[in-house]
């Protein structure tokens, strides 16, 4: 299921917008237990 999109470009790792994607979920009470994210 896909809660959230933020799209960047392709230089941008994943940890780098994990907190904006985090509070984009909270902010409509989606968050989940665990958060999957390619930090390569």
């Amino acid at each position: 299921m896909i809660t959230h999109v933020l799209t960047t470009d392709a230089t941008v790792a994943d940890t780098e917008v994990t907190d904006i994607v985090h509070h984009g979920m909270a902010a409509r009470e989606l968050l989940p237990d665990e958060h999957a994210v390619d930090a390569g």
